[in-house]
C-alpha cells in the first residue's frame, strides 16, 4: 500500500459526506427534544432592542455603525491613538526609551555586533538573535553608554544570565536598601 498524502477527489469528498449522514457532528451538542422545546418557549415574546431600527431612523444605531466601519473605527486604530489611547500620559515618553530608539544608540549597537563579528561572546554562537549588552549599566554610567568598549554581543540565553539583565542589579540594590533581612541574608 503506498504511503503519503494524495489529493482528494470529488468522489472521496462525497463518500466522506455520505458516511456522516445521520451521525451527530462531533463538535456540537445534541440537545434532547424536551430541551429544544424549553429553549423555544424561553424565546417567546422576546424582542431584540434593535428590531426595526436602522441607522437612518435611530441615533444610537448610527453611532454604532460609525464606530465599526470607516477610517475612524477602532479596527484602524485612529480612535485609539494619541490622547484617546488608553495609555496616553500627556505626550511624554520615558527618556530611556527615547535614548534606546535614537540613531546614536542604533549605531553603537551595530558597532558592537561588528566588533564581535556577530558571535555571542558567552557561548560562541554565530548569528541568530543577538543582543548588545552594556558591561557597565546603561542607567548608572551615562558617560559610557555609547562607548564600544562598554559593549559586548550576547545571545538571549547568555544575556539573561548577566548581573544587570533588565535592571536586575538596580532591583537587587533597591531590595538591599529597603529590607534589612535581605541585606543580612545575602551578605557574605
Amino acid at each position: 500500500m503506498p504511503t503519503g498524502q494524495y489529493p482528494r477527489t470529488p468522489t472521496h469528498n462525497l463518500n466522506n459526506r455520505l458516511a456522516q449522514i445521520g451521525k451527530p457532528h462531533r463538535c456540537t451538542y445534541v440537545f434532547t427534544l424536551e430541551h429544544r422545546n424549553k429553549l423555544k418557549k424561553a424565546k417567546i415574546g422576546y424582542v431584540p432592542w434593535n428590531k426595526g431600527l436602522t441607522k437612518e431612523t435611530n441615533e444610537s444605531v448610527k453611532q454604532g455603525a460609525l464606530k465599526v466601519s470607516g477610517p475612524n473605527s477602532h479596527w484602524f486604530g485612529v480612535s485609539r491613538k494619541g490622547p484617546l489611547g488608553p495609555f496616553w500620559k500627556g505626550g511624554r515618553s520615558p527618556s530611556i526609551k527615547l535614548m534606546r530608539e535614537s540613531k546614536e544608540y542604533k549605531t553603537w549597537r551595530t558597532g558592537v555586533f561588528k566588533k564581535d563579528k556577530y558571535i555571542c561572546q558567552g557561548c560562541g554562537r554565530i548569528g541568530g538573535y543577538l543582543e548588545a549588552h552594556h558591561i557597565k549599566s546603561f542607567t548608572n554610567y551615562p558617560e559610557s553608554r555609547y562607548d564600544l568598549a562598554n559593549g559586548t554581543t550576547l545571545c538571549l540565553k547568555c544575556h539573561s544570565k548577566t548581573h544587570n539583565y533588565k535592571g536586575r542589579g538596580r532591583i537587587e540594590k533597591q531590595k538591599m536598601q529597603t529590607s534589612p533581612e535581605y541585606s543580612r541574608s545575602n551578605n557574605l
